[in-house]
């Protein structure tokens, strides 16, 4: 009887392999329709738009991102969760606020 390998968890290691890819490609789509959204808002701006998809710890891998570019500024989104939400899962924005090597604009969701 043959039995295929299997990884703890009970998946394969291709299994594991197929799931990494398809994220990846789930976030390359992402990347273009962020990058094609903000053409159509303004159009009249010749921008220049560098795009990448990395791993890690999103707050860690955009601090670095910014100090490897020598950004001037970092633009980053806010949930708005409240204190014990932001005390449970972590809060994003509010590392790179901490650990930035330049300015950070925090912009948060309209309440509606």
């Amino acid at each position: 009887m043959f039995l295929p390998y299997r990884e703890f968890g009970g998946a394969s290691p291709v299994y594991y392999n197929e799931l990494e890819k398809a994220g990846n490609d789930k976030a390359e789509e992402s990347v273009g329709q962020a990058e094609t959204r903000l053409r159509s808002l303004f159009p009249e701006i010749n921008l220049n738009i560098t795009k990448a998809v990395v791993r890690g710890s999103p707050g860690q891998v955009v601090v670095e991102e910014a100090e490897r570019w020598g950004a001037d500024l970092i633009v980053v989104g806010s949930h708005g969760y409240g204190f014990w939400s932001r005390t449970l899962l972590g809060s994003v924005s509010q590392a790179i606020v901490h650990h930035a090597p330049c300015s950070v604009l925090v912009v948060r969701k309209n309440k509606k």
